[in-house]
């Protein structure tokens, strides 16, 4: 798992000539990554972290067979302790790239070194290519092809990002895999071809209810559940969302509900969705009609970036944020909704 290696590594080194014990490493363990704490794979993945530390040079395994708890399978050590020689040299934290990768994974001689987390990863993959059924060219999810082949659902999520797939040493061709995007909520309102993204669960289901009666330019209401919306925006990308000319976005006026939108833009342009515009009509009602709460401050500089992607509402954002307010978008409720008709069919503000 990611960082599970730095952690146990830290710890060793924390630790000293003794090292951790198997008890308190799976203490560790646990307390590092709790989706471990039940998993069926947790043995595997702790033995194959060990692994690539060991390779590294950054701890030291017993080389007793009598010093492994061999109650379960794989085999666990009994102690994890830094090598030899630690204290007067540090130990490497980049291994070379294995000799024994398969074909599939011959880019990664390209990336030279490794860190331990980048080798277990590799290995993972190594071993899945080597017992996968030779001539299967079934095509998967990738969360389910992430659970076979790593031991959990979401490690591909964030390999997607790393130098092993950058480089081109992991792919969703080697892994026999394809991006599921998540599902997100939503309500078709019509056939226009443009999404409104809502931030918060009241207010998409009283904009859902609005625009199902008075569209005008918006064929879908998106439900985007606050900080999530970046990591799920390919959702859009449903079939039975269809493709879309222009996405609009209506969230909190405070530091992070602009910071959402700004992040989840640029995944959107990744994926090959159109750039997230503010719903400036609906923002100009809570700028209106919103009730102001007073929260900490907002530094200058960061008030301006995350109010600049108001465009021409950006100054009342920016002073708004730098003199300790914010505004629940949840002041633009049903009531307000249907009286205010200006920019609700119209949320471009065009």
């Amino acid at each position: 798992m990611p960082g599970l290696g730095d952690a146990i590594e830290r710890a060793v080194h924390r630790a000293g000539g003794n090292g951790l014990s198997l008890n308190e490493l799976e203490v560790l363990v646990t307390r590092t990554d709790q989706s471990l704490a039940t998993a069926p794979h947790r043995r595997a993945t702790i033995a194959s972290t060990l692994t690539a530390l060991e390779e590294s040079g950054a701890v030291r395994l017993p080389a007793s067979q009598r010093q492994w708890d061999a109650s379960g399978t794989p085999p666990l050590p009994l102690w994890v302790r830094p090598p030899w020689g630690s204290r007067a040299k540090p130990p490497s934290r980049r291994v070379p790239v294995p000799a024994d990768l398969r074909p599939e994974l011959a880019a990664a001689r390209s990336l030279g070194t490794l860190s331990p987390d980048e080798l277990v990863a590799l290995r993972q993959a190594n071993a899945w290519l080597a017992r996968r059924v030779a001539q299967s060219t079934l095509v998967i999810s990738h969360r389910e092809r992430s659970l076979e082949v790593f031991g959990h659902e979401k490690r591909l999520d964030a390999l997607v990002s790393s130098r092993l797939f950058t480089s081109g040493a992991l792919s969703f061709e080697v892994l026999s895999c394809a991006w599921t995007p998540p599902l997100l909520a939503f309500k078709r309102v019509s056939g226009e071809p443009n999404a409104l993204v809502v931030e918060n669960a009241a207010t998409f289901r009283s904009l859902a209810t609005v625009l199902a009666q008075r569209p005008g330019p918006v064929g879908v209401v998106v439900y985007g559940a606050g900080n999530a919306f970046a990591k799920t925006v390919s959702g859009l990308l449903d079939e039975d969302i269809g493709t879309l000319d222009a996405v609009w976005y209506f969230g909190d006026l405070d530091e992070e509900g602009l910071l959402i939108p700004r992040r989840a833009s640029t995944e959107a342009v990744v994926a090959g969705l159109p750039a997230l515009l503010p719903a400036l009509g609906l923002y100009r009602l809570l700028l209106d009609h919103g009730r102001r709460e007073t929260t900490p401050v907002t530094e200058p500089s960061r008030a301006r970036v995350a109010a600049s992607w108001l465009g021409p509402l950006a100054d009342e954002a920016d002073r708004l944020l730098r003199e300790g307010f914010r505004l629940a978008q949840e002041a633009v409720g049903l009531e307000l909704l249907t009286d205010e008709w200006i920019g609700i069919v119209d949320p471009g503000f065009r």
